[in-house]
Parts: C-alpha cells; sequence; structure tokens
C-alpha cells in the first residue's frame, strides 16, 4: 500500500482503544470525555446490536470510523454516523 492509500474496513474488536482516541480528538477536550464515555456504553449495550462498525485507516492509522446501529433495540435498522479527525491524509 502506498503512504497516501487510504482503506477502509470492518472495525475489530482490538480498534476499540483507537477508535476511542479518534472520537476524543474529533470532539476535543470539552466534549471528547463525554463523548467516549458515551460511546463505551453503548459498544458495551446489547440492546444496540446490530452494529456495524467501519474504520478507515492510512499508514496503519486510524483516522475516521463510521457506526451504524440499531436505535430502539427492537428494528434492524438504525442510524448512523461517522467520527474523523484530521490526521488522515487529504
Amino acid at each position: 500500500m502506498n503512504s497516501h492509500a487510504i482503506q477502509v474496513r470492518p472495525a475489530r474488536s482490538d480498534d476499540r482503544d483507537c477508535i476511542l482516541v479518534v472520537h476524543l480528538d474529533a470532539f476535543g477536550g470539552d466534549e471528547g470525555p463525554v463523548i467516549v464515555s458515551l460511546l463505551q456504553e453503548m459498544l458495551d449495550d446489547p440492546t444496540a446490536e446490530p452494529m456495524h462498525s467501519f474504520v478507515a485507516e492510512s499508514n496503519d492509522k486510524i483516522g475516521v470510523r463510521s457506526l451504524w446501529r440499531n436505535i430502539d433495540g427492537r428494528r434492524p435498522s438504525g442510524t448512523g454516523g461517522t467520527t474523523g479527525y484530521g490526521g488522515m491524509p487529504g
């Protein structure tokens, strides 16, 4: 892979710490810790399933994360969102 290639792939369980850092960086010092705390709760919540999480990485660093999840605990249709920071080459 060249130094500017970006790979999008499903998130793995070992990406969790990097994903939390992406959210912390994206939301800053005031909101970041609150968002990270909420994200940790959601990731551990079985009623949030199904959850589909993707990351974009370059040079083995995750810079963007997209999450699609169940929002009501009953239906598989959900909402999604993307979080990222300026660490990816442009």
